[in-house]
């Protein structure tokens, strides 16, 4: 298993960009956490919230890379059906009576 976008030389270890992409996750539960617990976020802040990243992850699929057609369209349907049950997830989380705020 190597990189796609990576030169031949010089080689990085795997295990430096898996440990900095743990340690970004770990920073961002931290600060999200943070963040959130003295506002008193309803169901509807966190699905927004979630929602939001989910769309950054998406839009940055699209950047940097040469997609053959038909993996463009495959990423596209999927995205779209994502998007469809966030949204659906939405209006069952705004019909919830917000039982405790995080």
């Amino acid at each position: 298993m190597g990189f796609v976008f990576a030169a031949e030389e010089p080689r990085v270890a795997f295990g430096a960009p898996l440990a900095a992409g743990v340690a970004w996750a770990i920073i961002a539960i931290l600060v999200l956490g943070h963040r959130a617990a003295p506002a008193r976020w309803t169901g509807l802040h966190r699905w927004a919230a979630a929602f939001a990243a989910t769309l950054v992850c998406m839009i940055a699929g699209f950047l940097g890379s040469a997609w053959s057609r038909n993996d463009l369209i495959g990423k596209i349907v999927l995205n779209v059906i994502a998007v469809a049950g966030f949204l659906m997830l939405s209006g069952r989380v705004q019909r919830r009576p917000d039982s405790q705020p995080m």
